[in-house]
């Protein structure tokens, strides 16, 4: 777990929470090396609040200051939750929220590791050989963007289905006990 408040002529501007798994037990060569994975996470993700998020919020906070606005407090969070733990597969995301001002931003990446090999396990072992899994996979996700907006339950970007090819990451995955997500 890690904390810290950065701030603009001694008034925090930006605040930053990460929490990151601590495998158990913490002595052996593949707990080590998760363990190491997720540390180097935590370090790039107070990088990217210090580089990225610092200078918004600074210049949100002059703005505020000029204007006699409330002065804003910038949030960052990463947080993990493990969602799969069975014949020797861990797996789990992990979700950034950037709090700017009145806009939430929302990010998860998920992993699942062999607990046995210490590595990440590829999605295309999920299916048969040769199998089209990837377009598949892409069907299924577009075809439940649009069950969503039918129920009202979110709006997407008008240029989604290009984005959905764009950023679609297959190292980005994780268990359920539903399957994959």
């Amino acid at each position: 777990r890690a904390e810290k408040e950065w701030t603009v002529e001694g008034v925090p501007v930006l605040r930053a929470e990460a929490q990151v798994p601590q495998p158990e037990p913490a002595a052996d060569r593949v707990s080590r090396r998760i363990k190491r994975f997720y540390r180097l996470q935590c370090r790039a993700f107070l990088r990217y609040c210090e580089r990225c998020l610092l200078p918004q919020a600074a210049e949100e906070y002059r703005s505020a200051l000029a204007a006699s606005r409330p002065l804003p407090l910038f949030r960052a969070e990463l947080e993990y939750r493990v969602t799969y733990n069975q014949g020797g597969l861990w797996s789990l995301y992990t979700q950034t929220r950037e709090t700017l001002g009145r806009t939430t931003v929302l990010a998860r990446r998920g992993d699942t590791w062999d607990l046995a090999a210490g590595y990440p396990v590829a999605l295309k072992d999920f299916f048969p050989a040769g199998a089209a899994w990837k377009k598949r996979l892409l069907a299924h996700a577009a075809e439940e963007i649009r069950r969503r907006e039918r129920a009202g339950a979110g709006r997407w970007r008008e240029d989604w289905r290009r984005e959905l090819r764009r950023r679609f990451n297959p190292q980005s995955f994780y268990l359920t006990a539903e399957g994959l997500a």
